[in-house]
């Protein structure tokens, strides 16, 4: 192991090395004098009154409007405005908000700003309340729970100042989204039975219908994990087909993605104003964003929002601890801790940390990969039971998670109703004997001598693990090579960029792929993650749609998480724990365990909560953030 222990030494080393570095920790004849922005704002603000801004809106909106460009505040909010509620207290209008991202890639990180379901579940911990309205003012089921019914805001606009209805809701359904020549696909969460979507009705232009096959009173959370379910008809059917006898489906499927233009005519807090592939993008507040905080103020309270691409992950956390970004929770982690920790005291330095309850490292097994050796390997539950008894989670724990991680198996998480204690760990306790063992009674043994087993078929027992390059997984597999080597089982890693890996991802051209564990908060809210709810799905398992599963007991796991969806909540509790002690019994995946993954946040902004849960089926951590209420105190 002293590889990975000189490479954790080499780490803390250089992240000193920056510490003490003119470039990174200031020029050391100011350091003795030098004062945060927050000590130098309260000095500033302290001899003068700070003037008080009494309007309900943006004082750079509020000039838009007495220049004429703009309507006024009353005529942009719908009747019904969603009342937010702020985590400290009533922020001010203003400034830009400064992020890094390690690349840029369609919309999922314009949506770790803000996202707009039609229903949205509690934030910053799920857990801690009941579904929220969001798009939809309300909803109610009939008696069969086979209808669902929702009644949207009234007066809602998207942000370009266009009445948003009805008719965006089907215009996503049933022209973009349930078209197969349109590049979006609708969420396998909409389906109930097995490939069979609900019909969708428009009542009038702010009520519609969900027609399920059966009973499906999870509706509602299943929605709340879909990020959204409108596009603005006006400005996309000029693209479409459809609509438009000169358009193109290539011309509709680039001008419909975010970066295509679709990102300026938008629901969400902020609409795009800039992009520049490669280098940034730059988000303006939306004049027509259809929230307010308790007093009325309309929302967000940050004007801007620049993000700016960099190097690598270790680039963002270097940027967030000089100041140049004011916060993250997504591109750092463990493997930053001690740097966040070294600096955050010294002159100059204006961060805090926190911590989020996330989860960690998996490696999934491709039952359908195109090798037939390697297929058979995969499929082999004591080839899988020895694989992760393996592998050192203490010693991963120690060197390169500063002691944060949860080890466990691969089972939901132990914050869900599903949770079993007694199979939290299964197979997941360090015994490379017993690991030895399994392997022996697969027949999978070194007859030769060379240290790598072979298959009772005749072939070496050797697999390629694919992962991004990512600086806490990368060592993590490095280490699992090793781990993997000492009971005989040779495994070669393919090291790439994320999008890459992403590409062979859903080519299905992989063997084992290693990523963050999603779906383990709510297994019922993100079924795709786990079984053939519809074609394409799981990414690891995808001929099972079609030809059932590669084990009886993964067709028994199935059968259960399917059928949750449509029983009453207690029978569902008991039905998915049944299929959660199935799943850790056969160790459908390798799981290292969860853990609680640092962030780092600007004293400079206000609002941010110190912890979160960050829970993949309802967007990931940066919603739970809630941007549209945090706000900035003084300004870099």
């Amino acid at each position: 192991m002293k590889n990975f222990y000189v490479g954790v030494v080499l780490f803390v080393v250089l992240s000193l090395a920056f510490g003490a570095s003119p470039l990174f920790a200031g020029r050391k004849k100011e350091e003795a004098s030098k004062k945060t922005k927050k000590e130098e704002a309260v000095e500033k603000k302290a001899p003068v009154k700070e003037e008080v801004w009494t309007e309900k809106e943006s004082p750079m909106l509020h000039e838009m409007v007495k220049a004429g460009k703009l309507p006024p505040l009353e005529e942009r909010l719908p009747k019904n405005p969603k009342v937010v509620r702020v985590e400290n207290e009533i922020g001010k209008y203003g400034g830009t908000l400064f992020r890094g991202t390690a690349f840029l890639r369609s919309e999922w990180i314009p949506d770790h700003m803000t996202q707009e379901p039609i229903i949205q579940v509690h934030y910053p911990f799920p857990g801690d309340g009941p579904i929220e309205p969001n798009v939809a003012q309300r909803w109610e089921f009939n008696d069969e729970g086979t209808e669902m019914t929702m009644y949207l805001r009234e007066g809602m606009k998207w942000s370009d100042g266009e009445p948003f209805t009805a008719d965006d809701v089907l215009f996503y359904w049933y022209d973009v989204i349930f078209n197969e020549k349109a590049l979006a696909s609708p969420s396998p969460n909409l389906y109930v039975k097995k490939g069979v979507a609900p019909d969708l009705k428009k009542i009038d232009d702010y009520t519609i219908k969900f027609i399920f096959p059966e009973s499906y009173f999870f509706a509602e959370t299943a929605f709340a994990t879909i990020t959204g379910l409108a596009w603005p008809k006006h400005y996309l059917k000029e693209f479409h087909p459809d609509y438009n006898p000169n358009a193109t489906w290539d011309e509709f499927n680039d001008k419909s993605t975010y970066f295509g233009g679709r990102g300026k005519v938008v629901l969400k807090a902020w609409m795009l104003e800039q992009y520049v592939p490669g280098q940034k993008f730059i988000l303006v507040r939306n004049p027509y964003y259809w929230k307010v905080d308790p007093e009325g103020n309309q929302l967000p309270y940050i004007d801007k929002v620049d993000v700016r691409e960099v190097e690598d992950r270790q680039s963002v956390a270097l940027g967030n601890v000089s100041g140049e970004f004011d916060v993250d929770g997504m591109w750092v982690g463990a493997q930053h801790l001690s740097l966040f920790l070294e600096e955050k005291d010294k002159p100059g330095r204006d961060y805090d940390v926190g911590y989020g309850a996330v989860p960690g490292m998996v490696i999934y097994f491709n039952y359908d990969t195109k090798d037939a050796t390697s297929r058979k390997i995969m499929r082999n539950v004591d080839f899988r039971r020895a694989f992760s008894m393996a592998i050192n989670r203490e010693e991963i724990n120690e060197v390169l998670y500063s002691g944060l991680l949860d080890p466990s198996a691969g089972v939901f998480s132990k914050y869900s109703p599903y949770h079993v204690e007694e199979t939290y760990r299964a197979y997941a306790e360090y015994d490379p004997e017993k690991a030895k063992q399994l392997l022996d009674k697969a027949g999978m043994k070194d007859s030769d001598g060379d240290g790598v087993r072979e298959l009772p078929s005749g072939g070496d027992v050797k697999l390629v693990i694919d992962v991004s390059e990512h600086d806490l997984y990368t060592p993590s597999v490095e280490m699992l090579v090793e781990y993997l080597a000492d009971i005989g089982v040779k495994m070669v890693m393919n090291v790439q960029h994320q999008n890459l890996i992403e590409e062979r991802w859903e080519e299905g051209n992989y063997e084992l792929l290693v990523w963050d564990l999603e779906g383990i908060d709510d297994p019922v809210g993100a079924l795709q993650i786990w079984v053939p709810v519809s074609k394409g799905v799981p990414f690891y398992h995808q001929s099972a749609y079609d030809k059932g599963g590669f084990s009886k007991e993964y067709d028994e796991f199935s059968e259960l998480l399917l059928k949750a969806k449509t029983i009453p909540y207690d029978e569902r509790v008991a039905a998915v724990k049944k299929a959660n002690r199935i799943m850790a019994e056969n160790v459908f995946v390798a799981y290292v365990g969860y853990y609680s993954r640092p962030f780092i946040v600007s004293n400079r902004l206000g609002n941010i909560p110190k912890s979160y849960v960050r829970t993949s089926e309802f967007g990931s951590n940066q919603p739970a953030f809630r941007y549209l209420q945090a706000y900035i105190k003084y300004e870099k």
